[in-house]
């Protein structure tokens, strides 16, 4: 490059390009130049040149805004120094010279952009209590007509309602712990992923909730009442299931979690405490709570369930 104020700074970019810019208007800061070069760079046509460095040297103007603009390009993987020109024009100077002008012939893009008012944020929370409301009614009646008994829908309900508060709570404990906005810790606040994550959660817990009241329901037979002896082989007999089912799922939640991003972060941390808690729940919770003392003592021992069963 002819111009001396910019070759003087291109010592550390040889072997690579240097595409000039004029007239540019409006005029553009070197950031701007530098992140609209940055996606385009991630477009599928310029897949190859993903991993390429830039430098924006001004030229005309100042640092609130340059009207005239060199972009050095090189290539870490090769020095086309050492190469045929020709392959240099083909693979680097045009591919750069038409990358960088789709980049600023594009108008520039906002990722997000959120704006809520008071009333809209009260909507969203009411909106959140309905649904998870009638979730929760939904659940108490299909259990009453699927198991014939209360006893079951409220045992259900309030494994649920255990794993929604204490998953509440984890969200509540990330505004102390977090260190600032962007961070694995958070702070996540209710938002429509959370509130998704807490819709999904009541659905997977209640499913291995099911699992297990279903297994009690079959060993209990004819009986009117499930015993301890009952609930604790049905317990185990779902067991192996229940661990394998849930550790495998929080594996993958895990996963994305760390690798999906920000924007998903706050969902899969919902279901992350989610599976813990309701793993637990379905365990602990929902399953002692269909035993009741009004059973005949007597018949715990002759009423236990029959040779386990592999779940």
């Amino acid at each position: 490059m002819g111009r001396a104020e910019i070759r003087d700074r291109t010592t550390d970019m040889l072997g690579g390009a240097a595409v000039l810019l004029e007239d540019l208007s409006p005029a553009l800061t070197a950031d701007d130049i530098e992140r609209r070069v940055a996606r385009m760079r991630s477009q599928p046509d310029f897949r190859e040149a993903s991993s390429r460095q830039i430098r924006v040297i001004g030229i005309e103007g100042g640092p609130e805004g340059w009207s005239s603009a060199a972009v050095l390009v090189r290539d870490e993987f090769r020095n086309y120094n050492e190469v045929d020109p020709e392959l240099w024009q083909r693979d680097m100077a045009d591919v750069e010279w038409d990358l960088i002008g789709q980049a600023l012939r594009q108008p520039p893009s906002l990722s997000e952009v959120a704006s809520f008012s008071s009333s809209i944020a009260a909507t969203l929370k009411a909106n959140a209590y309905v649904a998870v409301f009638f979730s929760f009614l939904g659940i108490l009646v299909y259990i009453w007509i699927r198991f014939g008994s209360l006893r079951y829908s409220f045992g259900a309900v309030l494994a649920l309602v255990h794993d929604v508060s204490l998953t509440l709570g984890a969200l509540a404990v990330t505004g102390v712990l977090a260190s600032g906005d962007g961070g694995l810790l958070g702070p996540y606040r209710i938002d429509l992923g959370v509130v998704a994550g807490l819709l999904t959660i009541i659905g997977y817990s209640l499913n291995d909730t099911i699992v297990i009241l279903d297994r009690i329901r079959e060993n209990r037979g004819r009986r009117r009442m499930a015993t301890p002896k009952i609930i604790n082989a049905s317990i185990n007999q779902t067991l192996s299931r229940t661990l394998l089912t849930s550790g495998t799922t929080l594996f993958s939640v895990l996963i994305l979690f760390l690798e999906g991003g920000s924007g998903m972060r706050a969902f899969c941390f919902t279901l992350l405490a989610g599976l813990i808690v309701g793993t637990y729940s379905s365990i602990a919770i929902a399953a002692p709570l269909t035993w009741t003392q009004h059973g005949k003592p007597g018949n715990s021992a002759s009423s236990g369930a029959s040779e386990p069963v592999s779940a």
